[in-house]
């Protein structure tokens, strides 16, 4: 029962915070800003003939067709009055000629630029622009780089300036419409042979075709994914691709869709089931790619699944981790050949899995309803550092004897809760201590992770967790593994008072990541709650030295300082001024836009994120960018400095991080004279420094 709390605990404790991320915590900004425009009305007084939908993405941003391909979603548009009346005089929209791009094997049909969806407006000689002025349009869509994907959403009217409706010029409207498909009046035909189908269209001979590409209009009769594979024979296009397994083509059905011919030129075709003859002189399609085959085989996401397994198995040597590592070993390690130490092991193996699953699918979910944050976001909210600081407290007083966790035989055989439910509660809490920040062959694979399908990123979040348990199941399938680590004795009780102090050191530096985050009112509050913690749990374990102790002596006080210590913290990080490196390095803060001024100016920039929660993040900036040699390095060679502190989240900042493939921090980027970027490793060298210094002398 202890251990089924204990469990409980841990999962409660991490999820109390996640209702806060709704008050306001992050910022939402759209990446694709939209604007309702219309079209110049002609003088007798009717309504303008056409309305647009005016998107302008971000630059490295996209939006999507109205079938959007493998991945993406098309945008959803509804159409009221003001006075909450259908508004049927509103046409359907009408799309732009998308471009057709791959990402992670997944093809998408997508708009690169500012684009356009018009509506044409029925009856315009019968209406009249006031009543354009009373339309009212609710728009959601989905912003994509090749890396992340938000969700954004906005209410529009059109502008009005002195009452009257503000027009865009007609010649503004043309532009438009010339990037349009035309409807075409020709049919085409369709021939099924297996499990593939050719497609052929009449297109003139002497017509100039520039990479076409076929945009089903739905998502059931083509594999979208598949290779398009075009040719020319005299007066026929033919195009040749896999067919959907769900498809319903053949007999009278009808193959719709949009055939791109050129830069912003397409048509609107329709094919029948027909002869569709043999293939004529190839050419290229837009979304060839002659590495495309290899792309689409599933061994990428194999890697990456790999890459996350070593990442999880490198986290094992964070010194917060000693104390659960060495004494889960030790304790798994007693078995001996029994039979008892696999199914700890695999317990435990459970729970790091499962808690780095739930941290992912918490992140996938905070990012699909717009918010913009990264991995180890759960550091980034006071009160889950108010709980995680008074956890280890309580780990610590364990530790060093003051109290012992009530075991189902009824004496403490170690340190951690023992039984498959014990480890995999301890499993769980390892995942929260040790996951936060991203080491090495963790940062792609996690990057990665927030561009594939949810199945494909719970795969990879799952070979974190995996990686992280995976010495313990060594340890309980390796008798040789075992033989190694000291048969039980009077040592043990020295080991467990010693591994108390790296435990107190991590429980100090979570006080000071909470007093980074809430000032010295949260500090204040995690003192005293501390304090009162130990207060209790010595009580408690003299105690237990009398005999066993009634629950209701003891969980009622510690339920009330762990729940009132967290809501009296304010939910919100207060506002600190940017990371200052207290070194002889001279930095400034990190900024988009006077990133891209000194990169037009051609500075050679050293820019790093860091972040107070990250140990990789401090031993780097000890160890090698704090180091007098590192600043006279940067200042003979010109190097500016720019920093980047996500110890609060920060959109801007969280945006830039995963435009660069990565999900959390440290990461280290190096800008040459010429603009060129460069990732360095995430364990620096003092080579590293040299190296930079070299290449921008060039």
């Amino acid at each position: 029962m202890m251990q089924r709390k204990f469990i409980l605990f841990l999962i409660l404790g991490f999820l109390l915070f996640i209702p806060q991320m709704h008050l306001g915590a992050w910022a939402k900004q759209n990446n694709i800003s939209a604007q309702l425009v219309a079209e110049e009305a002609p003088n007798n007084g009717s309504a303008s003939s056409y309305i647009a939908l005016v998107m302008k993405p971000e630059n490295g941003w996209h939006g999507y067709w109205k079938n959007p391909g493998e991945a993406g979603q098309g945008i959803e548009l509804i159409w009221k009055t003001k006075d909450g009346a259908a508004a049927n005089f509103v046409g359907a929209p009408l799309f732009p000629v998308p471009h057709a791009k791959r990402y992670f094997d997944l093809m998408n049909h997508v708009y690169l630029g500012e684009y356009a969806i018009l509506f044409p407006i029925k009856n315009s000689t019968s209406l009249t622009q006031a009543d354009l002025k009373n339309l009212q349009l609710s728009a959601s869509w989905l912003a994509c780089t090749d890396r992340i994907c938000v969700p954004e959403r906005g209410e529009f009217q059109i502008e009005t300036t002195n009452g009257a409706i503000k027009t865009v010029s007609k010649s503004t409207f043309d532009n438009m419409r010339q990037k349009l498909p035309q409807i075409s009046d020709s049919m085409g035909n369709y021939q099924i042979n297996g499990n593939m189908v050719r497609l052929s269209f009449p297109i003139p001979a002497q017509m100039q075709i520039d990479a076409p590409y076929f945009f089903a209009a739905d998502q059931q009769n083509i594999d979208l994914g598949a290779r398009q594979k075009w040719s020319r024979s005299n007066n026929a296009l033919i195009m040749e691709t896999n067919l959907s397994a769900s498809h319903n083509l053949g007999g009278k059905n009808i193959l719709a869709g949009l055939l791109k011919i050129g830069a912003h030129q397409g048509l609107e075709i329709k094919a029948g089931p027909g002869q569709v003859a043999a293939n004529g002189a190839p050419i290229s399609g837009e979304a060839d790619d002659k590495n495309a085959d290899a792309a689409m085989t599933p061994q990428p996401i194999i890697l990456i699944i790999f890459a996350a397994i070593l990442g999880g198995l490198l986290l094992n040597l964070l010194p917060c981790l000693f104390p659960i590592i060495g004494l889960k070993a030790i304790s798994i390690s007693k078995y001996g050949d029994n039979g008892k130490a696999k199914p700890e092991a695999w317990a435990y193996i459970a729970g790091t899995m499962f808690s780095c699953i739930i941290m992912g699918a918490i992140l996938l979910g905070l990012r699909a309803s717009g918010e913009m944050v990264g991995w180890a976001f759960q550091l980034q909210q006071p009160r889950f550092v108010l709980l995680l600081t008074l956890l280890m407290v309580a780990i610590c007083a364990n530790l060093w004897g003051w109290f012992h966790l009530p075991q189902m035989g009824g004496k403490l055989q170690s340190a951690l809760p023992q039984g498959t439910a014990g480890s995999f509660g301890t499993g769980i809490l390892a995942a929260i201590i040790g996951a936060p920040c991203t080491g090495p062959f963790m940062a792609a694979a996690l990057g990665a992770a927030l561009t594939l399908p949810p199945l494909s990123a719970m795969l990879i979040f799952a070979g974190l967790g995996f990686g992280l348990g995976l010495p313990f199941l060594a340890i309980a399938y390796s008798p040789w593994l075992r033989g190694k680590i000291p048969p039980s004795g009077p040592w043990m009780e020295t080991f467990r008072r010693i591994m108390t102090i790296p435990m107190a050191i991590t429980a100090i530096l979570l006080m000071w990541l909470l007093w980074r985050l809430s000032g010295q009112s949260g500090l204040v509050i995690a003192l005293v709650a501390s304090v009162l913690l130990l207060i209790i749990l010595n009580i408690f374990g003299h105690m237990q030295a009398k005999g066993p102790v009634r629950k209701t002596l003891y969980l009622p006080q510690l339920a009330g300082i762990f729940i009132g210590s967290v809501l009296v913290l304010p939910p919100a990080p207060i506002s600190r001024a940017d990371h200052q490196a207290q070194s002889y390095i001279k930095t400034i803060p990190f900024n988009a836009d006077n990133l891209s001024k000194l990169r037009a100016e051609k500075k050679p920039i050293f820019l790093y994120f860091t972040a107070d929660w990250c140990i990789s993040c401090k031993v780097n900036e000890k160890r090698i960018i704090a180091q007098k040699e590192t600043a006279d390095i940067f200042e003979k060679s010109g190097i500016i400095v720019m920093v980047g502190d996500f110890t609060r989240n920060d959109p801007n900042i969280a945006r830039f991080i995963e435009q660069q493939g990565r999900t959390g921090v440290p990461l280290y980027l190096f800008y040459d004279r010429n603009g060129h970027k460069q990732i360095l490793p995430q364990i620096l060298s003092m080579d590293d420094m040299q190296n930079m210094a070299t290449a921008a002398g060039k």
